[in-house]
């Protein structure tokens, strides 16, 4: 039996990229929700409760973090993991995305399975329970605000109305330092470990995905 969970953070340095090469050619999300305009190559923005929330990877303040978890019985893949989020330097905050499969067998990962995983297009939403039972194949939302975790799969998990969708799914030939880079748009309820509620609307995330 393996339990682990693994989560990498990598640090851009000012060189990798201009500000006016972000602006131009990495930002493919012009909507800012009233709230900061996005001017980063990875960033999570949604409107919470009525207040929009704006994280943007510099490298230094926030920095985009993916990596996976997963829980196997032999060569089986009980249930994974694979996130994506921006956060910010203290680890209080954060916002990102998703994707969970279970009951595959570890010869099985390969491109083609990713590939369909992160097709684009409307998904349904999944759990993630770190355990030989209870995950649900799909995608999660997952944010902190001050420390508290909020995700749309804790709590009774209910998602009546809401959405998620894929819109881009890319090979990360910007930074070399993911397999990937993901896109998504999303609106949910978001629950803590206490069972309160958070109405998440107009979700929009770009982040790394998928360990090199």
């Amino acid at each position: 039996m393996k339990n682990k969970l693994t989560f990498i953070a990598f640090l851009l340095t000012v060189s990798l990229f201009s500000c006016n090469k972000k602006n131009n050619n990495n930002n493919n999300n012009n909507n800012n929700n009233g709230g900061s305009t996005i001017t980063s190559t990875y960033y999570f923005q949604a409107t919470i409760d009525g207040n929009v929330k704006t994280f943007q990877h510099d490298g230094i303040n926030y920095i985009v973090t993916y990596g996976e978890g997963y829980f196997m019985l032999g060569d089986t893949i009980k249930c994974q993991t694979e996130q994506s989020y921006v956060e910010d330097a203290a680890e209080q905050n954060h916002g990102g995305i998703s994707g969970v499969f279970t009951n595959t067998l570890l010869s099985d990962l390969d491109d083609n399975f990713y590939n369909n995983l992160f097709s684009l297009g409307s998904k349904s939403f999944g759990k993630y329970s770190n355990g030989a039972t209870g995950s649900v194949y799909g995608f999660t939302v997952i944010y902190m605000e001050n420390g508290i975790e909020w995700r749309s799969d804790l709590g009774s998990g209910a998602q009546n109305g809401s959405n998620f969708s894929i819109t881009k799914y890319e090979l990360n030939n910007l930074d070399y330092l993911s397999k990937r880079i993901v896109s998504a748009t999303f609106s949910c309820t978001l629950y803590n470990a206490a069972g309160a509620t958070k109405t998440l609307t107009n979700g929009i995330y770009r982040g790394r995905i998928l360990e090199l």
